[in-house]
């Protein structure tokens, strides 16, 4: 088979086409440089150019989607330590109330964030699509209070005032989206973090409480060529957010309390993404302990819908020969 571009190569996952080799990318945090919109788009363009992965998933400061509606954070420059929260503004059940909805261009967190894609737009090649990372409405407002068990007893207590604050952040990251559309990104890769797994919700209250709102962000770059649904943790609910609108869908395959990546491919019948232990074999084993995983993922699953992929953001400790191992992999092997 001829050479594919990167974008030809993705587009062929999504239509369920063979490919010329096994399509890959995989992301992490930069703690040291994330703390500026040049920092970000830098360390992101740099990553890209460094690996040449087939995607770029960018990945915002992890805090950036509530510091603009009063959560307070220390940053660290040793690129290792993530964000310390230092306040949560949901502290009793009547602050849900003070959620309100932003203008994404005067809130300065997420004016950074915009102007980060603007820089990353003008420095990655026109032949790699990228997408933005946004969380669920619902994950982000389980992040402004001091515990996500906090958030359940806050929906056991009253229900309906948690979905007046979700409906507020759900019409910040309606704005938000439109803005960064402007940019010229790919779409979106839209996680649920802890809030799409049977260890946290029913199914009645995700329907509640995250599945609409979810559907109207999305529904937002329905026209966009490439959007991912990331379902974390362990226990999720793969099979029940199948059906929302996106190109590929992407979990952690390697937990034991979660569908295999040809499962899941065979049970929603869409592209998928993952294959590799982000916990453990990843950051910790050898190049070989990595590549033997891979292989086996490859013989599973074949030349068509699915790229490899880490099951959820990777450690910075992660050596980087197990990258590069895995770079070279999905150059070579036969599919």
């Amino acid at each position: 088979m001829a050479t594919m571009t990167k974008k030809e190569r993705i587009n062929a996952v999504i239509t369920g086409q063979p490919v010329d080799r096994i399509p890959i990318s995989f992301w992490r945090h930069f703690y040291e440089k994330e703390d500026t919109a040049r920092g970000l788009a830098d360390a992101m363009l740099s990553y890209q150019e460094n690996y040449d992965w087939d995607f770029m998933k960018v990945n915002p400061r992890a805090s950036y989607h509530i510091e603009d509606c009063g959560n307070s954070f220390r940053f660290f420059k040793d690129g290792f330590t993530k964000p310390e929260r230092l306040d949560y503004s949901i502290k009793k059940l009547s602050d849900l109330s003070r959620i309100k909805p932003l203008e994404p261009l005067k809130a300065p967190v997420l004016k950074e964030h915009i102007d980060a894609l603007h820089y990353i737009s003008k420095g990655i090649s026109k032949d790699v699509h990228y997408v933005m990372t946004i969380f669920t409405p619902l994950s982000i407002l389980g992040d402004m209070t001091e515990t996500r068990n906090k958030l359940l007893e806050f929906i056991q207590e009253d229900p309906s005032l948690v979905k007046q604050a979700i409906e507020a952040i759900t019409q910040t990251f309606e704005k938000f989206t439109e803005q960064i559309l402007n940019v010229g990104i790919s779409g979106l890769y839209y996680a649920t973090t802890y809030w799409g797994s049977y260890d946290r919700l029913t199914d009645t209250q995700f329907d509640e409480l995250s599945r609409p709102y979810d559907l109207r962000i999305l529904n937002l770059v329905k026209d966009c060529p490439f959007n991912v649904l990331h379902v974390c943790k362990s226990n999720n609910m793969l099979e029940k957010l199948a059906d929302y609108p996106v190109h590929l869908l992407s979990w952690d395959a390697t937990d034991p309390g979660n569908k295999k990546l040809w499962e899941g491919r065979e049970l929603t019948g869409k592209p998928v993404a993952g294959g590799i232990d982000h916990i453990n074999v990843l950051p910790k084993g050898t190049k070989e302990d990595c590549l033997k995983q891979a292989e086996e993922t490859a013989k599973k699953m074949g030349a068509r819908g699915w790229l490899l992929a880490p099951g959820c953001t990777y450690s910075p400790e992660t050596p980087s020969a197990n990258l590069k191992a895995l770079r070279e992999f999905a150059e070579d092997f036969k599919v």
